[in-house]
């Protein structure tokens, strides 16, 4: 039991270093068996989005609106994020975190590392939606990157569709965290309810 909470306690500390933390964060929303779904919603979505905004209205309003849209998306589920890890960590008890350093894919860790890479991933969303934002509305709407409008319209839709994807992607990723938190709220609940159960006990058999 107590080797396996301090191998738990030492990858944890392991984790604090920062120089393969923008690796790290990559991984989260990286490409693998597990998130073929979440790559096949963001890419369905990018691609609808992009050709919509790209060939069937004005490109720069309609990209002006998506990305205020978003960003507002954004900056509430940084919010969220923010509120519910921090009730959570309020509410850790000295039991709690016990279970979750003996748990064997160590919940605690997995937790953290998902907060964290999950609040980063919104940070560059965000900084790209306020630079996106600041070049969108100081262009005119008939801006082209080239003299070909077909160049153009094909440049516009391939970088929109890169956006759209790794925004989809990060808002998507909500549910992997929100699992998590879910299964900590969990362990939270179970050995609460055996705390409240041992008092319960105590007090009958005085």
């Amino acid at each position: 039991m107590y080797e396996k909470v301090i191998e738990n306690v030492q990858y944890i500390a392991q984790n604090r270093r920062l120089k393969n933390l923008p690796k790290d964060m990559i991984s989260e929303i990286k490409f693998n068996k597990k998130s073929w779904f979440q790559y096949l919603v963001a890419i369905t979505i990018a691609v609808l989005l992009s050709y919509i905004i790209t060939y069937k209205g004005n490109t720069v309003e309609s990209m002006l609106y998506a990305v205020e849209v978003i960003n507002g998306g954004a900056l509430a589920f940084i919010a969220i994020i923010f509120g519910t890890y921090a009730i959570f960590q309020a509410l850790m008890t000295d039991s709690v975190i016990w279970a979750l350093l003996n748990s064997d894919n160590n919940l605690l860790n997995i937790s953290n590392r998902s907060f964290l890479h999950l609040i980063l991933l919104y940070l560059i969303n965000i900084i790209t939606n306020i630079v996106l934002l600041i070049f969108l509305k100081s262009i005119p709407s008939e801006y082209c990157l080239f003299e070909s409008l077909i160049l153009s319209n094909a440049m516009a839709f391939i970088l929109e569709f890169i956006y759209f994807v790794y925004v989809f992607l990060i808002f998507y990723e909500m549910k992997n965290f929100t699992v998590n938190l879910y299964q900590m709220f969990n362990v939270y609940n179970i050995y609460r309810a055996l705390e409240l159960f041992e008092e319960k006990t105590g007090e009958d058999e005085e």
